[in-house]
């Protein structure tokens, strides 16, 4: 490098012993300053004696109102999730799976009319006067069956078809013999006596109702109340079920709503193990009023509020007083034992049978609790 253009470096006053700072000047630069040194503010004077500070002012809220078309989203999107998260986890069936149901409940009338023919031609009676059907009832008819769900099915038989003979011996050999069925079991010392067994892979529970007339079709779809006040008392208890749907069917304001909420209550009641009747919890019927009764309440609320309505009802629910679709006190006789009344909707009023203990009570509230506390969390979020 040449002198001419070589450049000088000329070290500055230190501004700390351990950090010296070097500064570049080209020849013939002036000397180098020192740079000012800037001091800290000096401290506040002291407060005078017995002076205190006056407190920080109180924190103030920030209030903001949702948008009515954001909440709107928000609780559609939920509901869309609900329906999706039932498919998801096999709640509801396949239409395939329908069809199959379809073709099972089909055939299962062509052969009950055939067996009440049978039995028209031994009694002496001509066929072609005599009738029978088989009428559908529970989460099948009221559309939230799931694919592992049961048919409950209702024989509606003449008069002169009867229980023991004809309903136990005679159409169970008829259905033995078919191909499409096995594992045909009789359950003839229960409450409601019925037939147990599976239809192409489809599992049936099929009762019986003796109507005291010889053309059993017209009279059931006649709807009339004369032979009703005539059936012995076990064709009345099997006959309740149907009756149970439709009324709950002809309550409900919205059926699809009402479908969807049964399946998530369904879904929910089986895993927290609270789906059992004969281990003294919910039944079938006992979800489906309850489902009822919160869609009566707000029929224009989407199936997430119905689900979050569902909790914070029934969690808060003083159950000495029934449930009761029809919104009327309740003219039912309470028992003793009867934790969780609720009334079906039929005439006269009936409670819905129960195994409910004291421990399972407990169980119930205490998860309708929890189901309480999470979507109360979901509902501030």
């Amino acid at each position: 490098m040449s002198p001419t253009t070589a450049a000088a470096y000329y070290p500055l006053p230190a501004m700390s012993s351990e950090l010296p700072v070097w500064a570049y000047s080209a020849p013939g630069a002036p000397e180098a300053q020192t740079l000012p040194v800037f001091l800290a503010p000096p401290p506040p004077p002291a407060l005078p004696a017995g002076y205190r500070m006056p407190p920080p002012p109180p924190p103030c809220p920030l209030a903001f109102r949702v948008p009515s078309t954001l909440l709107f989203q928000m609780d559609y999107r939920r509901s869309h999730s609900l329906v999706q998260f039932l498919r998801d986890e096999g709640a509801v069936p396949t239409p395939e799976e329908d069809m199959t149901r379809e073709q099972v409940i089909r055939k299962l009338k062509k052969i009950v009319m055939d067996w009440a023919k049978q039995v028209g031609h031994e009694q002496r009676v001509p066929p072609r006067r005599v009738t029978a059907t088989v009428l559908t009832y529970g989460s099948y008819t009221l559309g939230a069956h799931g694919p592992e769900s049961d048919i409950d099915a209702l024989c509606v038989g003449p008069c002169i078809a009867t229980l023991p003979h004809h309903f136990f011996v005679v159409l169970r050999q008829i259905l033995q013999r078919r191909p499409e069925v096995s594992g045909v079991q009789s359950v003839e010392n229960a409450k409601v006596p019925l037939m147990r067994f599976i239809f192409s892979g489809i599992s049936v529970d099929l009762t019986y109702a003796q109507l005291p007339v010889i053309d059993a079709v017209q009279a059931i779809n006649s709807s009339s109340p004369q032979f009703l006040r005539k059936l012995d008392s076990r064709s009345w208890r099997s006959l309740s079920g149907v009756r149970v749907n439709e009324q709950i069917v002809q309550l409900v304001p919205d059926a699809e709503k009402f479908q969807v909420l049964l399946r998530c209550i369904k879904l929910w009641a089986r895993r927290r193990g609270l789906h059992c009747h004969l281990l003294g919890f919910f039944a079938g019927i006992h979800l489906a009023i309850l489902a009822a009764y919160i869609c009566q309440k707000s029929p224009k609320a989407t199936v997430n509020g119905l689900f979050t309505m569902f909790f914070e009802i029934f969690a808060h629910w003083h159950w000495q007083i029934p449930v009761d679709l029809h919104g009327q006190p309740s003219k039912c006789r309470l028992s003793d034992g009867c934790l969780m009344p609720i009334v079906m909707p039929c005439t006269p009023p009936e409670l819905c049978a129960s195994n409910m203990t004291e421990s399972t009570f407990g169980k119930i509230r205490e998860e309708l609790m929890r189901g309480y506390a999470l979507t109360k969390v979901s509902r501030l979020r």
